[in-house]
């Protein structure tokens, strides 16, 4: 059974944004997805490179990562709301998704995917657990502003896929 889809057209702040439920390996899961005028290859770009993740995360104002890109089983820190740093530890990564691990717990927001839709354009999802429900209106803000970001760098000249 795929996903289910609720759209939220009748909500201004999320006319442009899905929200659904999702069976994942770690659960079922909120799915918080936005498609973007941006070929995959760049949104997992800026998903995946650590130096993005403040200019499209709300909640992430600066990140130490020994890497630019994210691997499977590294750790780092980010620093929430220019408050506090967090450490974190990269629990999976795919040619097209990635989860992580937050204080060594689930996360508000834990799974990040890419879908390939062609002609350069994708969707990004957000995948919360169900605890979560309070985290989607930042999530939202999120892809709003990843969204912004890989459209930018896909009109510099990034290949469309």
């Amino acid at each position: 059974m795929g996903p289910q889809v609720f759209p939220l057209s009748r909500v201004p702040l999320l006319v442009t944004y899905d929200l659904g439920l999702v069976r994942t390996d770690r659960g079922r899961r909120i799915a918080v997805s936005r498609t973007v005028e941006a070929p995959s290859t760049t949104v997992y770009d800026v998903l995946t490179r650590v130096e993005h993740w403040p200019a499209w995360g709300p909640s992430v104002t600066a990140v130490e990562y020994e890497d630019e890109a994210i691997g499977a089983g590294t750790t780092g820190r980010v620093q929430a709301f220019g408050l506090l740093w967090v450490p974190f530890r990269i629990e999976s990564v795919t040619d097209a998704a990635w989860t992580w691990t937050v204080w060594g717990r689930t996360p508000p927001a834990d799974g990040h995917r890419v879908e390939r839709l062609g002609d350069g354009r994708s969707r990004v999802v957000l995948e919360l657990p169900l605890w979560a429900l309070w985290y989607v209106p930042l999530c939202a803000l999120a892809l709003r502003n990843l969204a912004s970001l890989a459209a930018e760098i896909a009109s510099a000249g990034a290949p469309a896929d």
